[in-house]
């Protein structure tokens, strides 16, 4: 699993920084000479591309109760590089960046770099319940830090749909993945419980009509059964509280997938 940093390879518009494209490439060749499989991840977001680089003193400060807790320092506020952008169309700054990295890593694309450049999957994105903002809807009251709507699952529904359509005029190639949600059952301003964003991504997904077909695996991180040691059970973890050693979210998120998810390996 290797990373693509959108604002390190791309700090100015469209453009990339030939040094950093350079070791990427080096690195997925060096997989495959090695007999890997490569999952190639993107991460993080542009300023000029999200539109944080044009925001004044105030703007920012409006951002805070997306960014952190009321009590927190403004030291532990997420990072501009976090804010997703607005425009998720092929057209936009990150739909041209996705069809960047397939046209660069796609298995039958002309445009490798050399024959031994090319990814297996392509992640959507990675754990955006937790590390992206704003998770939720601005608050409908007087209380800017309140809580509001759920907006992430759209977010990345719009993402997967976009994607999807952008490899499919590569012969879908190479094969997708996402959410990469983490496992944890929050529910605040900052994060989203796995449970939540997916019930809302598949929701979101179905409206629109989309499956997702045998090259789009559904990808979820389960740090906490690992680290729990958790047992077979399947019962969702609705409630936030600590986890016992009974409930395997991997085995909850699968089942939540039962039916609703016709995508890789179906």
């Amino acid at each position: 699993r290797l990373w693509a940093d959108w604002p390190s390879l791309m700090p100015t518009p469209d453009r990339l920084d030939p040094v950093r494209i350079a070791a990427l490439d080096a690195q997925i060749a060096q997989a495959r000479r090695d007999g890997l499989r490569v999952v190639l991840t993107p991460y993080r977001f542009p300023t000029w591309a999200n539109g944080t680089d044009t925001l004044t003193p105030e703007q920012l400060a409006a951002t805070m109760p997306d960014r952190k807790f009321r009590a927190d320092a403004d030291t532990k506020a997420k990072t501009l590089l976090f804010r997703y952008p607005d425009d998720l169309s092929a057209t936009g700054a990150w739909g041209r960046w996705m069809t960047l990295l397939v046209a660069r890593y796609g298995r039958t694309s002309a445009s490798r770099p050399t024959p031994d450049t090319w990814v297996d999957f392509l992640e959507v994105c990675t754990e955006p319940n937790h590390q992206w903002w704003p998770q939720q809807a601005p608050s409908t009251t007087t209380d800017p830090w309140a809580t509001g709507t759920i907006v992430l699952g759209d977010v990345v529904a719009r993402m997967f749909v976009t994607a999807a359509g952008i490899t499919a005029r590569s012969g879908g190639e190479p094969f997708l993945a996402g959410p990469g949600s983490a496992d944890g059952i929050d529910a605040n301003r900052l994060r989203t419980g796995y449970h939540s964003l997916a019930e809302r991504v598949l929701t979101a997904l179905a409206a629109a009509g989309f499956v997702a077909g045998p090259g789009f695996a559904w990808s979820h991180h389960n740090y906490t059964d690992v680290t729990y040691d958790q047992g077979s059970d399947t019962i969702s973890p609705d409630a936030a509280t600590t986890p016992s050693r009974a409930k395997t979210r991997a085995a909850d998120m699968r089942r939540r997938l039962v039916n609703r998810w016709a995508g890789w390996p179906a």
